[in-house]
């Protein structure tokens, strides 16, 4: 009879799955830790305000983020798989050691829009016609993704290395590469008045000068 009784108190004391927390009848949460979300292509997390919240070891597959706000947020060791953004702001939002993969950032809310990535992958994202200004990219490697028409002014690339990416019509002015790899940028194609670059990585503006060095 005991058994039973302890059975059936840690059947009704048995803690809310963290998706549950993201699908209640909140609009606005704020500095909430969530942990071990998995948000799937049936999960719809609309309209929601994130505020000083930050998200752990979560994977968000195909995830409906239509209108959601994260502000001052902090994404940690998480996944974002092709997400739906459309109008979705991120303001002053951090995000370390994550997977990004098919993310496309236009469609992303434009005010507002202030992304830091730490120690992270974004694979196959697009930034066209973003603003990056002032903006850190550290230790992170960054491979087919389209940078085209950004305002990256005073952007930093610390330790980033990039992998088949492009930069055309994009405002560069003192940006920081200097400690970057991989990026092969067009000097008449892109503005770079004050930005800064490193030897040997600052060679591949030679080939759009039609200069080889032997």
């Amino acid at each position: 009879m005991e058994k039973q009784t302890e059975s059936l108190q840690q059947e009704l004391f048995v803690e809310p799955h963290p998706l549950d927390e993201l699908n209640n009848s909140e609009f606005f949460i704020e500095q909430h830790i969530f942990t071990g979300i998995r948000a799937d292509d049936t999960a719809k997390l609309k309209e929601m305000t994130y505020n000083c919240c930050t998200f752990k070891n979560s994977v968000f597959n195909k995830t409906d983020l239509t209108d959601v706000t994260f502000q001052d947020c902090k994404f940690q060791n998480s996944e974002l798989l092709l997400c739906h953004i459309d109008g979705t702001t991120f303001d002053n939002v951090l995000f370390k050691s994550c997977k990004l993969t098919g993310i496309n950032f236009t469609e992303s809310a434009a005010f507002g829009f202030a992304p830091d990535f730490i120690e992270c992958l974004l694979d196959s994202c697009i930034f066209y016609d973003n603003t990056l200004s002032n903006q850190h990219f550290t230790e992170t490697t960054i491979r087919n993704t389209d940078f085209s028409n950004c305002m990256m002014k005073a952007t930093e690339f610390s330790n980033t290395r990039f992998q088949s990416c492009s930069f055309l019509g994009c405002n560069l002015e003192k940006a920081d590469f200097r400690a970057a790899f991989g990026y092969v940028i067009d000097p008449s194609a892109n503005k770079l008045k004050g930005a800064r670059f490193s030897l040997p990585e600052a060679a591949s503006f030679l080939h759009y000068l039609g200069i080889t060095v032997e």
